[in-house]
C-alpha cells in the first residue's frame, strides 16, 4: 500500500504541471507569432505553492499530502537564453507520520527563452531509501532524445538506464516547461490544444479543451477563472483531470483536481510571490 502511496505522490508534479497545459494550438507552434517575452506573465524570481491533498477511496476522508513549490529564474549569457524551472515535491502530515512515507523530490528543467522548448529536464527522486536521478537531453538537431537514469542509492551508483530514442517534434514541453508554455496562452471557452509531452523521455501528444469560466474561492481570495480539461486518457494511473486558470494578466493555476486509480488528488495555490503582484501565504492543514 506504500508503494501505491508513492506512485500518487510521484503524480503531483506530473498532475500539478498538467494542470496548467495549454500548450501549442492544433495548427500552430507555441509560443504565437506575437508573443512577447518582456511581456510574458512570469518574471524573475516568481515562487508558487500549493496545498497537495489527496482523497482515498471508500469513506476515508480528504488529509494533506504535502505541498508543491516552483519557481523560475532567468539565464542569461552571450551564449545563450534560457529559462530554468526548478520544483520541490515533498510530503507532509499523515502520509508521512503514518504511512511512514517520506517524499523529498526535486525536478528542474531547461528552455529556450526564445522558443520555449523544453531542453534538458532532471529529476532527483528521493522517497524513503529510494534515491534515483533521471537526466533527458532533448537533442533537436540529431532528432533524439537522450535518456540517463542512475541509482545513486547504490554503492557504487547503478546504471539503470542510458539510451536514445529516435524521433523528436519541432516542439517539445516537459512536465515543468508546460506549466509555464501554457500561460503564454491566451485560453476561451471552447478552445482545444495539442501539445507534444516529455514524460521521462516519452514523448506523448496530450489534447486539452477549454470549458467554462468559474468564479473560484480559495484561501487566496476569489478568482475569475477558465477551466481546463484533458481529452482522453493521459493518466494510466486513472481518470480525469480539471485545472482552472485565472483570467488576468499573470494566468496563475490556482485549483487543480485528477482522478487517480486509488481517490482523487487535488490543490490549491496556497502562496504566490512575484515583482507584479504580491499575495500572501495561506496554511492549509
Amino acid at each position: 500500500m506504500v508503494l501505491r502511496k508513492a506512485r500518487v505522490l510521484s503524480l503531483w508534479i506530473f498532475l500539478a504541471s498538467l494542470a496548467l497545459l495549454g500548450a501549442q494550438r492544433q495548427a500552430a507552434l507555441l509560443p504565437p507569432e506575437s508573443f512577447d517575452l518582456d511581456s510574458a506573465p512570469f518574471v524573475q524570481g516568481e515562487e508558487v505553492r500549493y496545498a497537495v491533498h489527496w482523497k482515498p477511496l471508500f469513506l476515508f476522508p480528504a488529509f494533506k499530502a504535502g505541498e508543491l513549490r516552483l519557481s523560475i529564474v532567468r539565464q542569461q549569457t552571450p551564449e545563450r537564453d534560457a529559462f530554468q524551472i526548478s520544483a520541490w515535491a515533498n510530503s507532509e502530515g499523515l502520509l508521512k507520520s503514518v504511512a511512514g512515507l517520506d517524499v523529498r523530490d526535486y525536478f528542474e528543467s531547461v528552455v529556450d527563452a526564445r522558443s520555449f522548448r523544453s531542453e534538458r529536464f532532471l529529476y532527483r527522486r528521493r522517497q524513503n531509501e529510494k534515491k534515483r536521478d533521471l537526466e533527458v537531453l532533448i537533442d533537436y538537431a540529431g532528432d533524439q532524445v537522450l535518456i540517463r537514469e542512475v541509482d545513486v542509492a547504490a554503492d557504487p551508483p547503478k546504471l539503470l538506464r542510458d539510451k536514445r530514442e529516435p524521433g523528436v517534434p519541432p516542439q517539445v514541453l516537459d512536465t515543468l516547461s508546460v506549466f509555464y508554455a501554457a500561460r503564454l496562452q491566451e485560453m476561451k471557452p471552447g478552445d482545444r490544444f495539442r501539445l507534444f509531452l516529455s514524460n521521462n523521455g516519452k514523448i506523448e501528444p496530450v489534447d486539452l479543451e477549454v470549458r467554462d469560466r468559474d468564479r473560484v474561492k480559495i484561501g487566496l481570495g476569489r478568482f475569475d477563472t477558465v477551466e481546463i480539461r484533458t481529452r482522453g486518457g493521459i493518466f494510466r494511473e486513472g481518470g480525469g483531470f480539471r485545472i482552472w486558470y485565472t483570467q488576468d494578466e499573470l494566468r496563475i493555476p490556482v485549483k487543480f483536481e485528477a482522478e487517480v486509480k486509488f481517490g482523487k488528488v487535488f490543490g490549491e495555490l496556497i502562496h504566490l510571490q512575484t515583482p507584479r503582484l504580491i499575495r500572501g501565504r495561506v496554511d492549509v492543514n
